[in-house]
């Protein structure tokens, strides 16, 4: 009993402060196209791609997240996927599904320009049932769905990537004590550049900028390195106090990888806040090449 008290508190206090902000991830380049519907079908014939992660994983109830993408490179410079985000945490749950359609411009023979349109909605849920302690018959369980809109724009060429995007243009508020289910929205902005250091060694630099009302700006920094298109490893920076380690693996059709996130201030809790990752995503062409991420082109 104490001891679900004390998670209580706990989460309480993150939960009200930080549950406007969406989920993070350290493997945000493999999904770019949950933030940025832009990033439909720009590589491949077909593309799937899921994380999981596992956040202050010593916890029990702690933060549980799955992120889920398909995309698909479809005629006339059309690219149409879905992206699905599911985030629990204790007694409470939100469910992002959106429809992502992407549509190419050329600028020159080695720019694009992508622009991206995501339709769809939230689902908000408290189930105060799981609440042991629960003796207040005020605390019902809650439910909402709130439409929404976001949209995206990307200019690629070879060697640098540029987006900005809002996965939500219009803000939800929630409704008397659940106020944490309040819902701004955000503004991305991301830029990477892919270097070639020397023979089948590519640095590939990126940074991730996240700008809510009323909160503080979020960077991520991320630095990896690709080595023969077949492996990637490296860090990843993020301006709320966490630091990432990070490692993939392309083999064929599938790429595997995962991170190690911990957190470089924990509050003053004396507890272990480390998160895990995982990342799967399979990707195909239909004429059989380039399964494994678009190996850059070398001046």
């Amino acid at each position: 009993m104490l001891k679900n008290i004390i998670y209580f508190l706990f989460f309480l206090s993150p939960i009200v402060l930080l549950s406007q902000q969406d989920p993070f991830l350290s493997f945000y380049k493999n999904q770019m196209s949950i933030i940025n519907p832009a990033f439909a079908g720009i590589e491949y014939d077909y593309s799937l791609t899921f994380n999981s992660r596992n956040q202050w994983a010593t916890i029990e109830n702690s933060p549980s997240t799955q992120f889920f993408s398909i995309s698909s490179k479809r005629e006339k410079n059309v690219g149409i996927g879905l992206s699905f985000v599911s985030n629990k945490a204790f007694i409470e749950s939100r469910t992002m599904t959106y429809i992502d359609f992407s549509y190419k411009l050329q600028i020159s023979s080695e720019t694009n320009l992508f622009l991206g349109l995501k339709p769809g909605g939230s689902f908000f849920d408290i189930n105060f049932n799981n609440l042991s302690f629960n003796t207040d018959p005020a605390l019902t369980n809650y439910s909402k769905f709130n439409p929404n809109l976001g949209i995206g724009f990307l200019l690629q060429s070879n060697k640098v990537w540029l987006s900005l995007s809002t996965p939500r243009l219009f803000n939800s508020e929630g409704d008397g004590i659940i106020n944490s289910y309040a819902t701004n929205s955000n503004i991305y902005t991301a830029v990477g550049i892919n270097l070639n250091l020397k023979d089948n060694i590519v640095l590939k630099p990126s940074l991730l900028a996240r700008f809510t009302e009323g909160y503080e700006s979020v960077l991520d920094l991320s630095t990896m390195v690709n080595v023969n298109d077949r492996f990637e490893f490296g860090g990843n920076y993020r301006t709320n106090n966490s630091l990432s380690g990070l490692f993939l693996v392309n083999i064929k059709n599938f790429r595997v990888g995962y991170a190690y996130e911990t957190s470089t201030n924990n509050g003053g809790y004396n507890i272990n806040l480390n998160t895990h990752e995982i990342l799967l995503t399979i990707n195909v062409n239909k004429g059989g090449g380039g399964v494994s991420e678009v190996k850059e082109e070398t001046e």
